[in-house]
């Protein structure tokens, strides 16, 4: 469900003056930061932000803008059963996340089928940060 606000800042507001997850991924016009959501929290200026996804194992809050508004749609682990089939895929961070040892963001995939079994994604959401997720092959592994 999407719901709408005015400004970035009324997001957090409406969750009591906090973010409902472990982890936090923030884009703003200056910076972009990653890590733990009580360690990058209190330092946010709200005026800047572009995009943030808080997240963890549980579900995922996205706040995004469009022309018209400032958006947030929340996905909790109970709404993606009714989705389908579920699929992991890792990618390697760029950043290194503030309070979390990492070197990888999980993202989680959720796949539904049309009448002639074709799959494809319903929804998408960060699942998790994790450590080794993406080692470069040695020699003479696959």
């Amino acid at each position: 469900m999407i719901k709408y606000y005015n400004t970035f800042a009324e997001i957090p507001e409406a969750y009591g003056n906090t973010l409902p997850y472990r982890y936090l991924l923030i884009y703003s016009m200056s910076s972009r930061r990653a890590g733990m959501t009580d360690r990058i929290f209190p330092s946010i200026d709200w005026d800047q932000v572009t995009e943030f996804r808080c997240f963890d194992e549980t579900g995922e809050l996205h706040g995004f803008s469009t022309p018209e508004h400032i958006c947030a749609v929340e996905i909790t682990e109970e709404e993606e059963k009714n989705f389908g089939d579920l699929i992991t895929r890792d990618y390697s961070l760029i950043l290194e996340p503030e309070g979390e040892p990492a070197d990888t963001l999980v993202v989680r995939r959720n796949i539904n089928y049309d009448e002639d079994g074709q799959g494809c994604i319903v929804s998408s959401r960060c699942y998790k940060f994790k450590q080794g997720g993406n080692k470069p092959a040695q020699k003479g592994e696959d």
